[in-house]
């Protein structure tokens, strides 16, 4: 007995065989003997980070607080005339998100604190006390926090290389006090507010475990009684030790400066620079 096939049977086959031919085709193909690669793990490909940092910087102040009528005060130097530390040993958390593969949110609280203990030399007019010589022991105490929330988007990223802009919103507020306790004298200065800033920041990934990254914020504006500018920036190599986990090491500047004639937010002068070598874990994943 003969056997027949069915002619539809036959062109369904070739269809079918066709078909996946193509499919096969249209998949990339791996080079033979060839393992399958893999991400390697860098701060482009991180998903969420988190830095432990030690951080010790040089810092110097000038200020001139101005009284309630807007007469200018004395311009001093708050390390110089007030014996404030001029360094500071400090630790502190900052956090990054990558809210999809080219939109990034960084955030980071930051406080320095300074306080000192003197005689004065000559008068001191500050706000609406003025301190003398004759009243023994000045102390006094400068506080600073500020909030920075930072988004950058990326607008080059490769396998090692990434280089974002955007920019940032930051919450500061600067609060100091100077007192004569045996002649019952105390002035206290506190002034806050945000401000934005443009912002840009670079990773290069130059071999599998090590990277470069650093990143920059400018702001200036003149606007209704306040002239004021601000600068940071910071420069880092991290070592990635193991997939999730990285020793880093760099260097962080910041710079404020501020003239205000603004009765409502502050009267008087402000310049504070503070910059320093940085030491930190990160983790991220």
């Amino acid at each position: 007995m003969r056997s027949r096939i069915c002619p539809g049977l036959v062109t369904i086959m070739l269809c079918g065989a066709v078909q996946a031919a193509e499919q096969a085709s249209a998949q990339p193909q791996r080079p033979l003997l060839q393992p399958p690669t893999a991400a390697v793990a860098s701060p482009i490909t991180d998903r969420f980070a988190v830095r432990a940092m030690y951080y010790r910087p040089s810092v110097s102040g000038i200020a001139r607080y101005d009284d309630s009528l807007g007469a200018p005060g004395t311009t001093f130097s708050a390390e110089d005339t007030l014996a404030m530390q001029d360094t500071k040993n400090q630790g502190w958390i900052d956090l990054l998100f990558r809210m999809t593969a080219r939109h990034r949110l960084a955030a980071q609280f930051y406080e320095l604190r300074r306080k000192g203990t003197t005689t004065l030399s000559q008068a001191l007019e500050f706000g609406d006390q003025t301190f003398q010589p004759a009243d023994g022991t000045i102390l006094s105490h400068m506080d600073m926090r500020q909030l920075n929330l930072v988004y950058t988007y990326s607008a080059v990223q490769r396998e090692t290389l990434e280089l974002g802009v955007g920019f940032g919103i930051h919450l500061v507020q600067i609060e100091g006090t100077i007192e004569a306790p045996a002649a019952f004298k105390r002035e206290h200065l506190d002034a806050a507010g945000p401000h934005p800033t443009l912002a840009a920041d670079f990773t290069w990934r130059f071999t599998k475990r090590f990277s470069a990254n650093g990143g920059a914020r400018i702001v200036a504006f003149n606007s209704g009684g306040v002239d004021a500018s601000a600068l940071a920036w910071n420069l880092d190599v991290q070592y990635r030790m193991q997939r999730n986990f990285a020793l880093g090491l760099g260097y962080a500047s910041t710079r404020y400066r501020l003239d205000s004639t603004d009765p409502d937010f502050f009267l008087g002068y402000l310049k504070l620079r503070y910059h320093g070598p940085q030491f930190f874990l990160r983790a991220s994943f």
